[in-house]
């Protein structure tokens, strides 16, 4: 299981009771909400309900922790911590109820506006590596492909090292194709690439294969040729 925090960011008050969310890449989870202004002066503090099954009654939603009320149009921050599956997309339904000082409860809200909300800890699937060196041009061109199914990746990471299986240092931040010009360093050596992706929700994928890539020795020696008679 992966944790997000759900951050209270403020509330307005109106003649409703309105939940919404919005899911950012850094796993943070922004709530707005809205509170019959009759209410207001009885608030002692919010409860956060989750439930990733909205079929489920509300008595067997998971209570996720209570939010303190510190008056009207004031911020609000919490650090309410929410669990989710590793590795995995899950949707969350969530509601909130008000409590007053004698700990009675309000009636649960709507869900959130937009349900469900798309938690994702799932890893792009790794890409895959080639390349090709010209040794003219001393320039190793790499070329990877992605799964058809990441349509969220946003950024791809090139990595090398002088040894196979790393570790890596990173070298650019980069689209496919991408060209690596060969430094005097190394010349002669062995060298090897990998790739990691990374999409919108902040997941790293694991490395692309590893591609291994051999260089020349650089500009080849001026041969003089002299030529005497006897």
């Amino acid at each position: 299981m992966k944790k997000f925090k759900w951050t209270i960011l403020f509330f307005t008050i109106c003649m409703a009771f309105v939940l919404t969310s919005s899911y950012a890449a850094d796993k943070n989870l922004t709530i707005l909400w809205e509170q019959d202004e009759a209410d207001i002066a009885t608030i002692d503090h919010w409860q956060l309900f989750s439930s990733q099954d909205s079929d489920l009654p509300f008595a067997q939603w998971k209570d996720e922790g209570s939010i303190p009320y510190t008056g009207p149009g004031m911020p609000l921050t919490a650090p309410i911590v929410i669990s989710a599956p590793d590795g995995e997309e899950s949707i969350f339904w969530f509601k909130m109820t008000a409590v007053d000082a004698d700990g009675l409860s309000s009636d649960p809200s709507e869900v959130q506006e937009n349900a469900p909300t798309l938690i994702d800890f799932k890893a792009p699937v790794p890409a895959v590596l080639v390349g090709d060196y010209d040794n003219k041009t001393k320039t190793v061109t790499l070329t990877w492909t992605t799964d058809v199914v990441d349509t969220d990746i946003v950024n791809q990471k090139i990595y090398k090292s002088s040894v196979a299986g790393g570790p890596y240092t990173e070298i650019a931040s980069a689209a496919s194709p991408y060209a690596y010009v060969v430094q005097p360093s190394d010349s002669g050596k062995w060298l090897y690439f990998v790739v990691v992706l990374t999409d919108d929700d902040g997941n790293f994928s694991a490395n692309s294969n590893e591609l291994a890539v051999k260089l020349s020795m650089g500009v080849p020696f001026n041969v003089r040729v002299t030529v005497s008679t006897q």
